[in-house]
């Protein structure tokens, strides 16, 4: 049961006034340094503004639906003003509550707020890592984990890896540690591979050389050696960000594929 609900949950969620002016009887000459770009409108600005306070004061509600509805309406905010309530919900009594937030700290979008909300979840890691009863939840923070693709996950990512009792819940760690663009996330699961490559599964090692695979580019096979080699000459020039457009190209491609897949199934369904 545990094992299908991670599955589930492996699986992967997410308007301004304008003010006008009286055209002049003569319209003033071209400016040569004017581009089309408009104008950012403060009317926005602000309306985004008490949006996120709204939130973040429903987030710290004492009733257990405002906190819901609040962590959910969080995943379209994206003021930083939102990440330390929506971390302090990580403990909530309430399972929904805390997978609301945790989803909503997986798309946070500046380099401060992408910190913070790694930094709290990967503290959830231990803990939920303790019981198999708690596979659903942690896989929701291993997706989250996976979006943000901060270093400072790869350690809590890594380690007791091999302890996972579920092997998607093993394969969504290493891969959320390959997105990270940093050579720190390709030695640690290059040093993985030699070391505990040969786990209970036979998709164990098959999953950390995909990992790799995914970080990479490259198809060297199940050989940490191999893996060793190249790599002790690619890193001196090894394109991260390049790297991470490819990765990203693939997901879109494989979410597209994903919903042509459902397609098809509404249809054959409908023809019943």
């Amino acid at each position: 049961m545990h094992r299908a609900l991670t599955a589930v949950l492996l699986t992967l969620v997410l308007a301004t006034a304008a003010l006008a002016d009286e055209r002049p009887a003569v319209d003033p000459p071209a400016d040569p340094n004017a581009t089309d770009a408009p104008a950012a409108d403060p009317h926005a600005a602000d309306g985004a503004a008490q949006d996120a306070a709204a939130v973040v004061l429903a987030l710290k509600s004492k009733e257990d639906a405002e906190r819901l509805t609040a962590a959910t309406d969080a995943l379209g905010i994206a003021d930083d003003a939102v990440t330390k309530p929506l971390v302090r919900l990580l403990i909530d009594d309430r399972f929904e509550i805390r997978a609301a937030a945790i989803r909503a700290l997986g798309v946070r979008t500046t380099d401060k707020g992408r910190r913070a909300a790694a930094k709290g979840l990967c503290a959830l890691i231990p803990r939920l890592a303790k019981s198999a009863e708690n596979e659903g939840e942690l896989a929701l923070v291993v997706r989250s984990l996976h979006d943000l693709a901060q270093p400072s996950s790869i350690d809590p990512l890594m380690k007791d890896v091999e302890d996972s009792s579920a092997e998607d819940l093993y394969r969504a760690r290493v891969m959320a540690v390959a997105n990270v663009p940093d050579a720190e996330a390709i030695e640690a699961l290059i040093q993985h591979l030699a070391r505990r490559g040969r786990g209970r599964w036979g998709g164990m090692r098959r999953a950390v050389t995909d990992a790799l695979r995914y970080a990479t580019g490259q198809k060297l096979g199940n050989d940490p050696d191999k893996w060793r080699s190249w790599w002790h000459d690619a890193k001196k020039t090894f394109d991260f960000e390049a790297a991470a457009a490819r990765r990203e190209e693939s997901r879109e491609k494989e979410e597209q594929r994903a919903e042509r897949k459902k397609g098809k199934g509404r249809k054959k369904r409908g023809k019943k």
